[in-house]
């Protein structure tokens, strides 16, 4: 008795604790009057094999479809608990279901165990709850109440809206809906996308002239689901036919609403938000909706906002109105946010040659590219190393000092995302180039004089100051070298930046003529050898044969050897 009546202050004390409300999903609404026997369960569940403690939860309690209890957790000490009062018009037999709708997964969840009713039991205590594991299906869950009312008094034909769910797909995005049989199947139609049930045909039931296989105004229709990969769901809806007076029409908006740009995929300005329909006292009135758009997202719609509606960056005031409703128009707000930052990719490393003139240089081809899901990027550049600098746009054509510099990109967005990318720019000073100037030698100009004479030496590399290895320092210097010289030059190009060059000059002696054997008048048969100074590298030497008593000349190069041919 003890431990009896200590149960009964606990459930209390969680009750009074507090029970969170939240939005349940759409006709999970018992109506006790209905029935004439009840037993209550107490539960606690698990979610694929863990334990869930989590508010914003709804277990309904079902039979052959028909909605017999639902209950949100009751939150205490960390430990949430579901009190249900079941309901059944026999009073024992009738095999129970549950299914859970879990607000994180956003989801229906399926559970295995299935109990039988019997009136005036209690199934579960809080000391030993009743533990029902729920998981999500891989095929479609049909889970609208399969009981329905229509009213011939509403002034339309729709009669209701069967929802579903599965482990993937959901409404508007891989679910779709068909008419699968029952007894009364060619009265209705069913919108494929929405699963929207309506009377179909141009049919309209008549309470006085029922019209169903069994005349009692109880119209039976197979309803199926099937989803992407071709698994389906069913559930026989049973709509009871009355000409009871429809409530006054009421508008109501849902919250403000708000989502990132990446909320659905990345890649653009603009969200799908689903969350976007306005509640009213029927069905029917949802076809009398219409909606504008003002802000971010323009534009104007009747009906409901399609699921599949797309708003843009910022703030979208959604305003709707039923004519004849209370009360006027509603408002909410679409608030999209740009949480995606930019691409963006730097060139390849440049290497570049100075050759004189200045310690820097401009350097072309160093333009990022980038993209950005929003328009409204800019980009910005900053210098480190060798330079330093910062600047706006393209660091493409900006001067950069001798040494390694790192160039790097920031691009930032409209509202603050930003991303960056860095390269480097080495500039190095490349070798000194020095030109020679001469009008002796072999040929002009090519680094070989006569003995005695004079070569100009000229730093083709320009700059501030030269020094050349013989003690001059101006940029062109004529030497008279004695012997084969190299020359060596610096030239200052800036503070602290110098290139070196050199070149060589060669010597080359005057060439004699000798002859052996040296003496007078020669004979006939004669030889004779003649000899030009020594050969020189880079000469060519032509020999002449004027007369004809002299025979054919051998050698080559700057000897030869001839024969005397004649008698005299």
């Amino acid at each position: 008795m003890t431990k009896h009546i200590r149960s009964q202050i606990l459930v209390l004390a969680m009750l009074l604790a507090g029970v969170y409300a939240y939005a349940q999903p759409a006709g999970w609404n018992i109506n006790a009057t209905q029935f004439q026997f009840n037993m209550t369960i107490t539960a606690k569940i698990q979610v694929e094999g863990a334990a869930n403690n989590l508010s914003g939860n709804h277990i309904g309690v079902f039979s052959k479809g028909q909605l017999r209890g639902v209950a949100t957790p009751t939150i205490s000490g960390g430990q949430a608990f579901y009190f249900m009062t079941t309901y059944a018009n026999v009073n024992k037999g009738d095999t129970l279901y549950f299914l859970g709708y879990m607000k994180p997964q956003n989801r229906i969840f399926v559970c295995a165990t299935t109990p039988v009713f019997k009136h005036q039991t209690a199934l579960g205590s809080v000391s030993n709850p009743l533990i029902l594991n729920f998981t999500l299906p891989p095929n479609p869950v049909i889970y609208t109440p399969a009981d329905a009312s229509f009213s011939t008094m509403s002034g339309c034909n729709t009669i209701l809206d069967v929802s579903s769910s599965d482990n993937v797909d959901e409404e508007g995005s891989g679910l779709t809906y068909s008419l699968a049989g029952g007894t009364d199947q060619s009265k209705f139609s069913i919108d494929s996308q929405t699963g929207v049930l309506s009377w179909g045909n141009s049919f309209m039931p008549n309470t006085t002239s029922p019209a169903d296989a069994n005349a009692d105004n109880i119209y039976e229709v197979l309803v199926r689901a099937t989803d992407s990969d071709g698994l389906t769901g069913t559930q026989l809806m049973r709509i009871s036919v009355n000409n009871q007076s429809v409530p006054p029409l009421t508008l109501s908006c849902p919250q403000n609403q708000s989502a990132l740009t990446s909320s659905d995929g990345t890649g653009n300005c603009t969200s799908v938000i689903d969350r976007t329909r306005a509640e009213t006292s029927t069905l029917c009135a949802q076809g009398l909706l219409s909606y504008t758009f003002t802000g971010a997202t323009t534009g104007s719609g009747s009906g409901p906002i399609p699921s599949t509606q797309e708003f843009g960056k910022g703030i979208t005031t959604v305003t709707y109105d039923l004519p004849g409703s209370t009360p006027l128009p509603c408002s909410f707000t679409v608030t999209v946010t740009d949480d995606e930052a930019p691409s963006v990719t730097c060139p390849g490393a440049s290497t570049n040659g100075l050759s004189g003139g200045s310690c820097s240089m401009a350097v072309s081809g160093l333009n990022a590219t980038y993209s950005d899901n929003c328009v409204g990027s800019t980009v910005s550049y900053a210098l480190s190393g060798a330079t330093t600098a910062t600047g706006t746009g393209q660091a493409t054509g900006a001067t950069f000092q001798v040494g390694v510099t790192t160039v790097t990109y920031t691009v930032t967005d409209a509202v603050g995302n930003s991303s960056t990318c860095s390269s480097t720019v080495t500039v190095t000073v490349l070798p000194a180039t020095v030109g020679t100037t001469d009008n002796s030698g072999a040929q002009l100009n090519d680094g070989i004089v006569c003995t005695g004479l004079k070569a100009t030496l000229t730093s083709t590399s320009t700059g501030t100051a030269y020094s050349w290895s013989n003690g001059a320092t101006t940029q062109s210097v004529t030497v008279t070298p004695a012997g084969a010289e190299t020359y060596t030059v610096t030239v200052t190009l800036g503070a602290g930046c110098t290139t070196s060059g050199q070149a060589s000059v060669n010597v080359h002696s005057t060439g004699t003529m000798n002859a052996v054997p040296d003496y007078g008048p020669l004979c006939h048969n004669d030889n004779l050898s003649v000899t030009f100074g020594s050969s020189l590298p880079g000469v060519t030497y032509t020999w002449r044969n004027n007369n004809p008593n002299i025979g054919a000349l051998a050698g080559s190069g700057n000897s030869i050897s001839m024969q005397v041919a004649n008698s005299t």
